[in-house]
């Protein structure tokens, strides 16, 4: 969705440079109705419209825009006009048809908004936990890979770096008992454990233990197998986690693992569909995408490359249908069910 969004703002850019104020208003308005769940993005598209509107002389688009940025940072996460185009010319409080072409990024985008007001209402009910820190170790795995746990501990925490990122913990620290209960986060396809602290973080302060498997062939250190052959590995690899969580003499004793909650995003949003019910093959992905490679370019080829309204346009879908069709042929379809997911 960012890469999308950026994209906008990008050629709105390039249209105000150049003078054609409605071309840029154009962009403006798409990049608005993308980010209009998420604060930051959503008040500096209203900025960039008040900018436009200035250098433009159009004083009602200057004025309009100042109470619209005010309420994109107070509302924002609360409630908003699904399709608004954001203008000063529109009202705001009314919502307006979201560009077809736009339509799964937003319902993707107001299912993780969803996502996270549930975590954060879990989370208030054991807000008692707060003077918890945080701990990690690492279980290995039966594949030579190592599933990352994040826990409560009353141990001080260390500064930390992995990669690019500073961060902190104690490490292989004394468990403290928390709520009981613990979450599974499934990475995105060549993700790694660290993008996910500050979300584990966040649980494990209020009592929750998280794990975070590495899954096999599709993440930061070993890219080899994305796609399917991982898509198929990776419910497994969770139930394979939540058993190594049991089997570990210091966090099972402080757990009950009845109700086990997964979460993810990408190639792990899929995953956690498939705990969830979900019935997938390769098949119906390639069929999807067969008849709406337009609609969902993005989910069906990746971010690598977009749909940018030019000439190149009509050979990416041709190419794509031909690489989808080729890869995609298993009809085979693909379920898995752990009694111990239940959200």
């Amino acid at each position: 969705m960012l890469d999308v969004y950026e994209e906008e703002l990008s050629r709105a850019r390039a249209a105000l440079e150049s003078g054609n104020f409605e071309l840029c208003f154009g962009h403006l308005e798409r990049a608005h109705v993308l980010s209009q769940r998420m604060t930051g993005l959503h008040t500096h598209v209203h900025w960039l419209m008040l900018v436009a509107g200035w250098r433009r002389g159009d004083w009602r688009e200057v004025v309009g825009q100042v109470p619209r940025m005010l309420a994109s940072i107070l509302f924002s996460r609360l409630w908003v006009p699904r399709g608004n185009t954001g203008r000063a010319r529109v009202s705001a409080f009314k919502p307006m048809p979201v560009p077809e072409d736009l339509r799964d990024l937003v319902a993707k985008i107001d299912a993780r908004v969803l996502v996270a007001t549930v975590l954060a209402a879990l989370c208030a009910v054991h807000g008692d936990a707060q003077a918890l820190n945080l701990a990690s170790t690492q279980l290995p795995q039966a594949d030579g890979g190592s599933t990352t746990i994040f826990y409560p501990t009353k141990a001080s925490e260390s500064p930390i770096t992995m990669g690019p990122f500073q961060l902190s913990w104690a490490s292989d620290a004394p468990p403290e008992r928390g709520n009981g209960r613990l979450v599974v986060i499934s990475h995105g396809s060549g993700g790694s454990p660290w993008v996910h602290v500050d979300l584990a973080r966040t649980l494990v302060v209020r009592g929750f233990v998280v794990a975070i498997p590495q899954h096999s062939g599709d993440n930061y250190l070993d890219s080899s197998s994305p796609g399917p052959q991982s898509w198929v590995k990776r419910p497994h690899e969770v139930s394979s986690a939540i058993d190594q969580v049991a089997s570990d003499p210091q966090l099972s004793p402080i757990l009950s693992l009845d109700a086990v909650g997964i979460f993810g995003g990408s190639a792990g949003g899929h995953t956690a569909l498939s705990l969830a019910g979900g019935e997938w093959s390769p098949a119906r992905f390639r069929d999807h995408c067969m008849q709406h490679i337009k609609q969902d370019f993005s989910s069906c080829v990746g971010f690598t490359t977009l749909l940018r309204g030019d000439w190149l346009d009509g050979f990416k879908v041709w190419l794509a249908k031909r690489i989808i069709s080729l890869r995609f042929t298993d009809d085979t379809v693909q379920r898995f069910f752990d009694p111990r997911v239940k959200a």
